[in-house]
């Protein structure tokens, strides 16, 4: 076979699984949306986007926690999250598609619970057991397979996250060392990311939004950079003080029931839906429940505004911990809005501004990669925050390094 007419064939390969991963993301995306508004606005008359305080998130946290520890018995290695999935693609050029029953109900139980995880890892996952399974059964080479499993996320990435440039980062930041066939992966990344999005586009005739609710940003100067690296040093500082804090308290939860899932799991369901019953906002992703965040939080004030955004990491700590599957991405988006809005409470600052550089810093810090977290939050907030995350991004980089790698934020912990 002629090298164009190859070239030729891994672009269409790569632009089709994208297209797939697209879909697959679309549909996981309604599966978990509307299941999680099917059991908690249709059955237990609770708005998603604004929940009120309600003894039922024992009942739903119950049934997510049994879930979870039956399948951490039944299986002894853990559900990986997006990042491992993209490691092993890349290490291995497939991940086991025999856990995708597993991943999907508990992912869709433990969302649905009103859990404070987001969908990125189900989707990831789901995504990629579906190309790994393709490649597998057509007997395709391992090269082909790694460019179809990496194609398929990219497209999933691409259309949750409207960007065709945040997967091929991401592969980049995962790989020790780049050589000519990691290179090319990235450019077959690329394409699949650019036809993730267009999928999306095609079908909705839109790209994916999550309006937060902010106002428009006008644009930054000087002053408003130097806000925004310290904002995004601050927001750093604030999750490597919790991670601290909190590290004790969940490694006396989670190490002696290590060896015993079922008790891992409803212990940490219990704990974390306690936490939901107190502060109902810290329930859910977090994305749709920013909005009532903003317009409640001068009603909150100062106090009980870092509490919330303290007990929402906490939560999603102990469930990544506990057995549950979900991912960290969405969470720390509506902890980054919760410490923007406390900013913007202290000093008179846009409050776009805030949330962009405290949501930037949080996520360079838990994915520990500052170009991936900046492109993410371009992404949710639009390219006219561009200056303003980038040297965020690089405010919390200055403490990144003297935090330790487990602060990184995985589903199993340390």
């Amino acid at each position: 076979m002629k090298p164009f007419t190859k070239e030729l064939l891994a672009y269409s390969l790569s632009a089709l699984l994208g297209c797939l991963g697209g879909v697959i993301t679309i549909v996981m995306i309604w599966l978990l949306h509307t299941g999680t508004t099917w059991v908690w606005e249709d059955i237990f008359h609770n708005n998603v986007d604004d929940p009120s305080r309600t003894p039922f998130v024992f009942i739903t946290f119950l049934i997510a926690a049994l879930a979870a520890g039956y399948f951490a018995k039944k299986y002894t290695k853990p559900l990986i999250g997006m990042d491992e999935v993209i490691v092993q693609v890349i290490e291995k050029g497939k991940i086991r598609w025999q856990n995708t029953g597993r991943a999907l109900v508990n992912g869709f139980l433990s969302i649905a619970s009103g859990a404070s995880l987001g969908p990125e890892a189900p989707s990831a996952f789901v995504s990629v057991s579906t190309s790994s399974f393709i490649a597998e059964k057509t007997k395709q080479p391992i090269k082909t397979a790694k460019i179809m499993n990496i194609s398929s996320v990219s497209g999933m990435l691409g259309a949750l996250l409207s960007s065709p440039f945040l997967a091929p980062v991401l592969i980049a930041a995962s790989v020790k060392n780049i050589s000519n066939n990691m290179r090319m992966l990235i450019t077959y990344s690329t394409i699949a990311s650019a036809f993730g999005v267009g999928t999306f586009f095609g079908l909705f005739h839109t790209v994916a939004i999550i309006d937060l609710g902010l106002p428009e940003y006008p644009g930054a100067d000087v002053e408003a950079l130097a806000q925004a690296l310290i904002i995004g040093f601050l927001a750093a500082v604030f999750l490597g003080i919790i991670f601290k804090l909190t590290e004790p308290v969940l490694t006396t939860i989670v190490k002696p029931l290590k060896e015993k899932p079922f008790a891992l799991a409803l212990t940490g369901g219990a704990v974390s839906a306690t936490i939901a019953f107190l502060m109902p906002l810290t329930m859910f992703s977090g994305q749709y429940t920013i909005p009532a965040l903003l317009e409640k939080s001068t009603e909150f004030g100062i106090v009980l505004l870092c509490i919330i955004a303290a007990a929402k990491l906490f939560s999603t700590f102990l469930l990544l911990r506990s057995c549950f599957f979900g991912g960290p991405i969405f969470p720390m988006i509506f902890v980054g809005a919760t410490l923007g809005t406390i900013i913007t409470h202290i000093i008179p600052i846009p409050l776009t501004l805030a949330v962009a550089a405290s949501i930037a810093g949080l996520l360079t810090v838990a994915m520990r990669q500052p170009l991936s977290a900046a492109l993410l939050t371009i992404g949710i907030l639009g390219v006219n925050v561009t200056s303003v995350v980038a040297i965020a991004a690089a405010g919390a980089y200055l403490l990144l390094t003297l935090l330790p790698q487990q602060a990184t934020i995985r589903p199993e912990g340390k």
